[in-house]
């Protein structure tokens, strides 16, 4: 973010390298894997199926994911059309939206905040 000048506000000089018209892509939640499978901090092995028969229970479109940050956060994925015969497809473009979810137990949050992670 960049400073304006005179102004005390900031703005993002980041210019995407495309856009996606309205009605042209659909909403996807990408949930980190470590949010649904294995082990790692996050939970016993039955809150992370919880999770996903969850998700599936609301039929909230997700994909699972290696996310370098966060725990959960929408794409606009754009739809793509699919050509008969057609052995490979062209693959769709995907946008991240700036909504991005941190799960954390009580104890961890606290443990953040005392080492000064969250200030």
């Amino acid at each position: 973010a960049v400073s304006k000048a005179g102004t005390g506000l900031d703005y993002d000089r980041h210019v995407p390298e495309f856009s996606l018209a309205a009605g042209s892509f659909e909403i996807l939640l990408c949930v980190d894997n470590t949010e649904t499978t294995g082990g790692g901090a996050g939970g016993r092995k039955t809150l992370k199926q919880e999770t996903v028969r969850h998700l599936q229970a609301c039929n909230v479109n997700y994909d699972r994911r290696n996310l370098n940050i966060g725990d959960f956060l929408w794409i606009a994925r754009e739809k793509v059309q699919i050509l008969p015969g057609q052995y490979e497809q062209r693959t769709p473009r995907e946008l991240v939206l700036p909504y991005i979810v941190e799960r954390k137990r009580l104890d961890d949050l606290w443990s953040s905040v005392k080492d000064g992670r969250y200030e």
